[in-house]
């Protein structure tokens, strides 16, 4: 199969299931940037660093590996949201919440993606 299909397929299940939770995380916590965003943002981040930690110490086949790490993941998780987030929360000069918004982000992802990587190599 094409890479570019399974991109796409695969790409098109992981950009649903994105506005399915932020969408249900929105009704649940209205105020505020999206708890929903964050979330995907670091199961993302759990999942791409499971592919490469399976990937370091096993074969995965490419097309699995491309449809995950680039289909679902890329297409579940989403950076321009994130930033746009916070520049909502700059214009609210929501300073305290900008700056945890912006470490639970990063750091989290960092440690989830380190995380996933430990489970990827223990399989």
């Amino acid at each position: 199969m094409s890479g570019w299909l399974i991109v796409g397929l695969v790409g098109a299940l992981g950009a649903m299931g994105r506005h399915a939770i932020d969408i249900g995380s929105r009704r649940r916590f209205p105020n505020g940037p999206s708890v929903g965003i964050l979330t995907v943002n670091l199961l993302g981040s759990f999942v791409l660093g499971v592919i490469a930690g399976l990937s370091a110490t096993r074969y995965i086949d490419p097309d699995l590996r491309l449809a995950v790490a680039v289909g679902f993941c890329g297409s579940f998780t989403t950076f321009s949201t994130f930033v746009a987030e916070l520049a909502g929360l700059v214009d609210q000069r929501a300073s305290r919440m900008l700056v945890g918004w912006t470490a639970a982000m990063v750091i989290g992802g960092g440690v989830l993606a380190s995380i996933g990587i430990i489970v990827g190599r223990s399989w």
